[in-house]
């Protein structure tokens, strides 16, 4: 057996908890932008607590090495597993990748308008 096969689970269980805390990650993006662009009047205080709390979670935007990872150990953990079980974590991680590459774009256009703001 190879170091990948004796080792599966424990690599697939920190596979999946990284998946999970990137997407974790974007879903607190998202309500940090929604809370910002909300239709609510802030106090200074509380503008500059929002406003650190969006920057604290945007200074790793583009994560592109946690990507890179992903993939790469997906391709060894599917390496030997069923077509269709491949397909899935594929067509999952495909997703978040996705779903980052979409985000991307809209926390610009809010970094652009809370230093407006501010």
């Amino acid at each position: 057996m190879t170091f990948w096969q004796e080792n599966y689970h424990f690599i697939k269980d920190v596979y999946d908890m990284r998946h999970q805390k990137m997407l974790e990650w974007m879903e607190n993006v998202e309500k940090a932008i929604s809370r910002i662009m909300a239709d609510k009047v802030y106090t200074s205080a509380e503008f500059k607590r929002e406003r650190d709390n969006f920057h604290a979670l945007c200074k790793d935007l583009y994560r592109e090495e946690v990507k890179k990872w992903l993939q790469q150990m997906l391709e060894i953990l599917m390496a030997e597993r069923a077509k269709e079980e491949r397909k899935e974590q594929i067509s999952k991680l495909d997703g978040l990748i996705e779903r980052h590459e979409n985000l991307v774009p809209n926390v610009n256009q809010t970094q652009i308008k809370v230093d407006l703001y501010w």
